[in-house]
């Protein structure tokens, strides 16, 4: 899973399996509002058919085993995606990158707030197919863009071997080797 660079919403929507975009799912996040509350996050998750609640869970230090990833949490001044539990750790990922801490010193850093969410076959972007497709369109028209630019660069390098005398090698005794019809010109004269 690619998460490096990718918003906390992304990140979520990756962990969750909701199908989308990357250039929709960005920009809907960049241009939110609210992207750094819960109350924002509520509202995109909310808006991708993705129910959710965030909720205070309490005596933290004794609970965090009992709840199940993944979860969304503020962490540190910062939002995680919490993806695994286990009794020796916590894994979850902040600001694109994984990261791993014991129980006790996640606790620590952790508010006790979770979102919980639930995901339903409802559950997808909105306009999914047809950000899919401009997704796609878009793509086919840089890799278009990048082979007529090879191209151009191709037949202008041959143009510059035929038309300049540019060596092909280097001969014996360090003289140059230039195309045929180069060196029978150069002869003709």
């Amino acid at each position: 899973m690619k998460i490096k660079g990718k918003s906390i919403f992304e990140v979520y929507l990756l962990l969750l399996g909701v199908k989308h975009t990357e250039s929709f799912s960005g920009q809907y996040f960049n241009e939110h509002p609210h992207k750094y509350n819960l109350y924002g996050l509520s509202k995109m998750l909310s808006y991708y058919g993705i129910e959710n609640e965030a909720v205070q869970i309490p005596d933290k230090e004794n609970n965090i085993l009992n709840i199940g990833a993944p979860f969304i949490a503020p962490f540190g001044g910062d939002f995680v995606a919490v993806h695994k539990i286990e009794p020796d750790q916590v894994s979850f990922i902040m600001r694109g990158v994984n990261h791993e801490l014991s129980a006790a010193k996640f606790v620590e850093s952790w508010s006790g707030v979770v979102m919980f969410t639930q995901t339903s076959e409802k559950s997808i972007e909105p306009d999914y197919r047809q950000h899919k497709k401009t997704e796609l369109f878009d793509l086919l028209k840089k890799i278009a863009l990048l082979g007529a630019c090879g191209l151009i660069a191709c037949l202008a390098y041959i143009l510059l071997i035929i038309f300049r005398g540019i060596p092909l090698a280097i001969g014996e005794h360090g003289r140059r080797v230039y195309q045929l019809a180069i060196t029978t010109k150069a002869n003709a004269r």
